[in-house]
């Protein structure tokens, strides 16, 4: 052992060594002045302050209550410079994103109940507005169409000649002009009612009468449901029916005449066709009713007074 670091001691101060174990002892220095003057030289860091802690928005984004005016640093070597000028609060999006709807949903809240509250205690006068809106609103629609005007319907002016005819030498009639007769008028009179008027059949074809007393018919007429058992007759324009009958309590007969003077159709509005309902004869009706003669046989009756169409 000591041999060998006498020999090792001697090829070390050998001159042909020595430049390189110079070269050695100083690079091992350099180093250990590098790492001891280096790590000496660290700014030691200080403690940071303590921050409070942040604010959670309604919004759920926790935020700091205080933003720093002054400017961070955006390099490595720690410098203030900014390259994007001033200051900007990153959370100023997210407040004003959540500020106007948070006030504006407590407002529309507010404002909602205030109208519920307003409306509870004026309900009568609120309804009576809301039917006027609904109607305004409907009329101011554009997508809505406007009600088309009812048609006009079709009715008929009856002109009759009705009077009693005079037995004599020569027959004669004392006609009286009826013009524009109303419905279920009874003929001669309410007294004898032996015809009552029922209406034209539609397109004016001719006019019909039924038979509600015990008369005899003799004439051109046509006779429903049959000539043998004749509740119904109906003349044509310019036609004439001869009714006899026999007075209670007298052994003379009496007969009337019955001339279908004009049919004309004219157009009326629906205020004029309920204006034709009510003035149809009630005295009529009655007869009708307490002889059971309502129905007209192989006609009914439309929805307009005084028209009537086939049965079937």
């Amino acid at each position: 052992m000591n041999n060998f670091l006498e020999n090792l001691k001697g090829d070390l101060l050998d001159r042909r060594l020595r430049p390189i174990v110079a070269l050695v002892v100083v690079g091992l220095l350099g180093a250990l002045a590098f790492t001891v003057l280096g790590g000496s030289s660290e700014p030691v860091p200080s403690a940071k302050p303590s921050q409070p802690l942040p604010v959670a928005l309604s919004s759920g984004v926790p935020i700091s209550p205080s933003v720093r005016e002054d400017a961070l640093a955006e390099t490595t070597s720690g410098g203030s410079a900014r390259h994007l000028g001033s200051v900007r609060d990153p959370f100023g999006a997210l407040l004003s994103a959540s500020g106007p709807s948070t006030s504006s949903s407590s407002s529309s809240s507010g404002s909602s109940s205030a109208a519920s509250t307003t409306g509870s205690s004026s309900s009568p006068a609120t309804s009576g507005g809301s039917a006027e809106q609904s109607g305004g609103s409907g009329g101011s629609s554009g997508s809505s169409k406007p009600a088309a005007p009812s048609k006009p319907k079709t009715v008929y002016q009856l002109d009759v000649l009705f009077g009693q005819v005079i037995s004599g030498a020569e027959k004669s009639s004392q006609l009286a002009a009826l013009d524009n007769i109303k419905t279920l008028t009874p003929l001669p009179s309410i007294k004898v009612p032996l015809l009552i008027y029922r209406g034209v059949r539609k397109g004016g074809k001719d006019a019909t009468f039924t038979v509600s007393g015990e008369a005899i018919l003799s004439g051109p007429g046509t006779c429903t449901p049959s000539p043998y058992d004749c509740e119904a007759i109906s003349l044509k324009t310019g036609q004439a029916e001869h009714v006899q009958y026999l007075p209670t309590g007298s052994e003379t007969a009496v007969t009337y005449e019955l001339k279908v003077a004009s049919i004309q159709a004219q157009e009326a509005s629906i205020a004029e066709v309920e204006s034709l309902w009510r003035g149809q004869s009630q005295a009529g009706l009655e007869v009708l009713r307490s002889a059971n003669l309502l129905r007209v046989p192989g006609l009914r009756n439309t929805d307009v007074a005084g028209v009537l169409v086939a049965a079937g």
